[in-house]
C-alpha cells in the first residue's frame, strides 16, 4: 500500500508541475469496493464439497487530463482484486504486483468536425441487453466514431487482442514449421513475427429513433496460427474436448494448427420503448470460427438470441427473459456453438457475472455455455427510501448433444435452477451497501459422467461500494 500511495503522489506531482505550462485540467473519478463472500458447494464427490469464505477489495481510479473540450488523455489504474491475507493482501500489504494499468488512451475530436478518435488501452463493448455475448473487455484499440445525422451514427475500429512477438507462451505443440525453432529461451518455438497476432475490425451503426433504438454490428477477426491457443473460446473448446473423451485437447483434435484462422460475427441489439410502460429488449448474433488443422479442419459456428420484456411500475420493474445459445451435435468436424472473443453475460449474480462483487463465472466462461434459459426478474423493488431489491429466478437447460464435443459440459439432458435475492442500500449519493444471496441446483444427466460437478451451490455476500 505504501507503493500505491507513492505512485498516486507521483502522478499528482507530475500533473501539478505541467499544469501551468500546458493549462491541463485534471479530473479524477473512481470506484472503490470491498466485500466478504461465503460459498458452499455440495457435490456428488466428497472431494468437490466444501465451504469457501474470502474477503476481497478492488479500487479503480481514472484520471482525465483535459486540455479543452476536444482533447483529453485518460489514465485508468486498477488496484486488485486483492484477497485479504493472500498474496498482495498478506501481512505488510506492500506488494507492487497489485497495481495494473487498466486504461491509457487519447480521446480527441478532429478539428471542426464531430469525428471522435480514441486510441490506446480502453474498454470495448459490443452491446447486449443481458450482457455482451461477444466482447466486453479491455483491449488495445483505435476507435473512430461520428454522427451521420440526428438518428444515425457510426463507429469503426481496429482491436489488437494479441501480439505475442517473442513471448514464450505455448502454442498447440504440433506445428512442424516451428518445432525446430524451440529452445530453452523460446520453448514455444514462435519465431517472433509470424502468425502471432489477433486483430479484429469492428463496425457498429447505432440508430436512435422515436420509441426505439437498434445497433447492428459486424466484426471480422484475423487469428495468427500461433495465437489460437490464446483465445478464450479455444480454452473452452479444450475443456469440452477433454471431457468428451474424443481427444486430449483441441490441438490434438486438429492434428496441429496448420494455418491462420478467421472468425466473424454479425448481429444487432435493440430496445423498443414506444409501448411505454412496456419495454422490449432483444439481441441476435451469429458467429463463425474456421480452424485449419494438419489432419482435420474444424468449424465452430452458432448463434445467440435473447428476448426480454420489462413492465415499468412505480415501485419495481418486472422482467421476463429468454435466451438461447446453439449447442453442438455429434458432428466432429463442425461444432455448432457460438464462438466469442471475450463475452460476459450478466443476467444473474451467482452463475453469471451480474454481481458487482463476486463476479460469478463458476464455469470457466459462462458466455460460451450452450444453453437455453427462461427466467423472471423483479428489478429495483423500492418500498423504502434508499433501499432496493432485485429478485431473479430462471431455469436453464443445455442445448448440446451428450455424445458430442460439449456432451460432458452442460448438455441437453442437464439443467439448473438459480434463485438470487440482492439488496442495495444507498447510504450516501456515492456510497452503497450490498447484500447478495444466491442458490443454484443442478440436475445432471445420470447416464453421463458428472461426478466432479456440484449439485447445489449456496452464496452469501456483503459488500460496500464507493463511486465518485
Amino acid at each position: 500500500m505504501k507503493r500505491i500511495a507513492l505512485a498516486i503522489l507521483v502522478i499528482a506531482f507530475v500533473i501539478g508541475s505541467v499544469a501551468p505550462s500546458f493549462a491541463v485540467e485534471m479530473q479524477a473519478r473512481g470506484s472503490w469496493r470491498a466485500a466478504a463472500s461465503w460459498w458452499d458447494f455440495d457435490g456428488k464427490d466428497d472431494a468437490n464439497n466444501g465451504e469457501t469464505f474470502r474477503a476481497r477489495q478492488r479500487a479503480r481510479l481514472w484520471f482525465d487530463f483535459i486540455a479543452n473540450e476536444n482533447l483529453k488523455a485518460v489514465l485508468g489504474l486498477e488496484i486488485g482484486d486483492i484477497t485479504w491475507g493472500d498474496s498482495n493482501g498478506k501481512l505488510g500489504t506492500d506488494s507492487n504486483e497489485a497495481i495494473e494499468v487498466k486504461h491509457a488512451y487519447f480521446d480527441f475530436n478532429i478539428p471542426n468536425t464531430q469525428v471522435n478518435i480514441k486510441a490506446g488501452l480502453q474498454g470495448i463493448y459490443i452491446p447486449g441487453n443481458l450482457g455482451s455475448p461477444i466482447l466486453d473487455d479491455d483491449a488495445a484499440a483505435l476507435m473512430v466514431s461520428a454522427p451521420i445525422n440526428d438518428m444515425v451514427s457510426v463507429a469503426a475500429g481496429w482491436i489488437r487482442s494479441y501480439d505475442l512477438d517473442d513471448d514464450t507462451k505455448g502454442i498447440y505443440d504440433y506445428d512442424k514449421d516451428t518445432a525446430d525453432a524451440k529452445d530453452d529461451d523460446n520453448p514455444s518455438g514462435i519465431a517472433g513475427t509470424s502468425g502471432d497476432e489477433v486483430d479484429t475490425l469492428a463496425l457498429l451503426v447505432p440508430v436512435n429513433g422515436d420509441g426505439f433504438s437498434v445497433t447492428p454490428y459486424f466484426l471480422y477477426t484475423m487469428i495468427g496460427k500461433n495465437t489460437v491457443e490464446e483465445l478464450p473460446i479455444a480454452e473452452i473448446l479444450d475443456d469440452a474436448v477433454k471431457k468428451s473423451g474424443i481427444k486430449d485437447d483441441l490441438g490434438e483434435a486438429l492434428g496441429g494448427v496448420d494455418d491462420d484462422a478467421t472468425m466473424w460475427h454479425a448481429g444487432f441489439s435493440a430496445q423498443i420503448d414506444m409501448f411505454d410502460p412496456i419495454v422490449v429488449l432483444t439481441d441476435f448474433a451469429y458467429g463463425s470460427l474456421a480452424l485449419e488443422g494438419t489432419t482435420q479442419d474444424i468449424d465452430v459456428r452458432g448463434y445467440f438470441f435473447d428476448l426480454a420484456v420489462d413492465y415499468k411500475m412505480d415501485f419495481m420493474t418486472p422482467e421476463v427473459f429468454f435466451l438461447y445459445t446453439s449447442g453442438a451435435d455429434d458432428d466432429k468436424d463442425e461444432i455448432s456453438v457460438f464462438p466469442h472473443i471475450s463475452g460476459d453475460l450478466n443476467f444473474s449474480t451467482l452463475i453469471f457475472d451480474g454481481s458487482p462483487f463476486t463476479e460469478g463465472d463458476l464455469y470457466d466462461d459462462p458466455a460460451a455455455l450452450p444453453m437455453w434459459a427462461l427466467g423472471l426478474k423483479l428489478k429495483d423493488i423500492n418500498l423504502v427510501e434508499d433501499l432496493s431489491h432485485t429478485f431473479t429466478i430462471y431455469y436453464a437447460q443445455g442445448t448440446s448433444d451428450k455424445d458430442g464435443w460439449y456432451g460432458k459440459t452442460f448438455a441437453e439432458d442437464d439443467s439448473l435452477v438459480e434463485v438470487d435475492f440482492d439488496t442495495k442500500y444507498q447510504i450516501y449519493d456515492e456510497l452503497a451497501a450490498y447484500l447478495e444471496l444466491g442458490y443454484a441446483s443442478f440436475d445432471w444427466d445420470k447416464s453421463a459422467d458428472h461426478t466432479n460437478d456440484a449439485e447445489d451451490i449456496y452464496k452469501a455476500a456483503i459488500g460496500i461500494k464507493y463511486d465518485f
